[in-house]
């Protein structure tokens, strides 16, 4: 997005929905919108990578842009036979979508574990040879391998749901205008503008009307347009990591991202540290709508 020529709309709204295949793998933009379901929007991170597990019966670690900032490097597609990985030096994947039988592997993830089946090992060949490993894997994270959060995993307001391989619950969401505050502030420091891919949200708004960082504030929102209505329950700011550290055009790690969001903290009205954007799921009566840009955005209270 050129910053120089965009002007927040009038009323607040969709900005854009972005689904991610693979998880830590860049997404893909969805121009027609993408359907909500219990997982979140249809399509998110139904694959995962990880490392390979010490013993059969241990927990696979996990291999995430927080490790290998290269992984920026592998542009992603959703086809009608499945998900493509593209890179340079490697060529094109094919990861099929329906696989359901094979190894299930579980692998390490932020709060928890994520259960997932190995599809074969052409797929990790193919991201070994990228990654200058061969003790990587690409597993499927089919509806059989849906995991509801535990307990210790949620606050007690968040509602419950299944997911596959996010880091934290089905909907993440983030404001054009808490970025341009955050340029605002990276610009005091002498550090250079960044854009809203470095984290990674399913749901981008804006308006003239949005206040920086309401999307952390609000109890809830509602997206609709004449075909479709979706509620969001906003459940907690999102907490960050190195992952937004990787330039999402170089697939390098810069290290000053988390820098600038610690300045942010002082006029934050949050106890927690480093979070920007806010998660959230969709309500039970939302399952089934679409989102997609251009949805208008209300509170709810």
């Amino acid at each position: 997005m050129n910053e120089t020529l965009y002007l927040p709309p009038d009323a607040s709204q969709i900005i854009s929905v972005v689904t991610y295949p693979v998880k830590s793998l860049p997404g893909v933009l969805r121009l027609g919108g993408a359907k909500v379901t219990e997982n979140g929007l249809e399509g998110d991170r139904i694959f995962t990578l990880a490392g390979i597990a010490p013993s059969t019966d241990a927990i696979a670690p996990r291999l995430t842009l927080r490790e290998q900032p290269e992984l920026a490097r592998i542009a992603t597609a959703y086809t009608t036979e499945g998900v493509t990985l593209t890179a340079e030096g490697v060529g094109t994947l094919l990861l099929p979508y329906g696989v359901e039988e094979g190894d299930k592997v579980r692998v390490k993830s932020w709060g928890g574990e994520v259960t997932g089946v190995h599809i074969n090992k052409d797929a990790d060949d193919w991201l070994g040879t990228f990654l200058k490993r061969n003790d990587v894997q690409i597993l499927a994270v089919p509806d059989s391998c849906r995991r509801t959060l535990a307990p210790d995993e949620k606050n007690e307001a968040a509602p419950e749901f299944t997911g596959r391989a996010t880091d934290g619950y089905p909907l993440h969401i983030v404001s054009l205008a808490s970025l341009r505050r955050l340029n605002e502030v990276r610009g005091q420091l002498g550090l250079a503008a960044i854009g809203i891919e470095r984290f990674r949200a399913n749901i981008i708004i804006d308006g003239v009307d949005l206040l920086p960082f309401a999307e952390d504030t609000m109890a809830g929102m509602r997206f609709e347009d004449d075909a479709s209505v979706v509620d969001a329950l906003t459940i907690e700011e999102c907490k960050r990591c190195a992952t937004v550290e990787a330039d999402p055009d170089t697939g390098e790690r810069e290290g000053d991202v988390l820098k600038s969001l610690a300045a942010l903290e002082p006029e934050r009205n949050t106890k927690a540290k480093l979070v920007f954007g806010a998660w959230a799921a969709p309500s039970k009566i939302s399952v089934g709508g679409i989102l997609r840009a251009g949805q208008l955005l209300s509170p709810l209270s």
